[in-house]
């Protein structure tokens, strides 16, 4: 079951839950007993990477270095969720090539900049 523009909480039936993704799509699961499998799947048909781990035992080095996940805890799972088109392909080259995307000068751009600490400067 799935919704794209469903803002009124009363339209969401009382057993479901509502997932907002990073595009602002949403997806319903059911609060009593969600099935994992069904929701990967329509995450993934909306376009989305999502992989998911038990909760109890997770193992992130699956996980693609370099790349921004949302993570939420559905039922006894983890599932991390990307928009791969919210890359550009220069951050894409970078990542696979294992470079950080830094300027002539060895600087780190500011898009390596904590913006919710930006008075720390670069990360790296």
């Amino acid at each position: 079951m799935s919704i794209h523009d469903i803002t009124p909480m009363d339209q969401i039936p009382r057993d479901c839950i509502s997932l907002r993704l990073p595009r602002g799509e949403t997806v319903l699961y059911s609060a009593n007993r969600p099935s994992i499998r069904l929701l990967l799947q329509q995450i993934s048909t909306l376009g989305y990477e999502v992989v998911d781990f038990p909760l109890q035992q997770p193992n992130l080095g699956q996980l693609p270095p370099g790349i921004w996940f949302a993570a939420v805890v559905v039922g006894g799972f983890v599932l991390f969720i990307t928009d791969p088109t919210a890359q550009s392909a220069s951050d894409l080259d970078s990542n696979r090539s294992g470079n950080p995307s830094w300027s002539d000068d060895d600087e780190p751009d500011s898009d390596n900049v904590d913006p919710d600490y930006p008075e720390d400067g670069p990360c790296g």
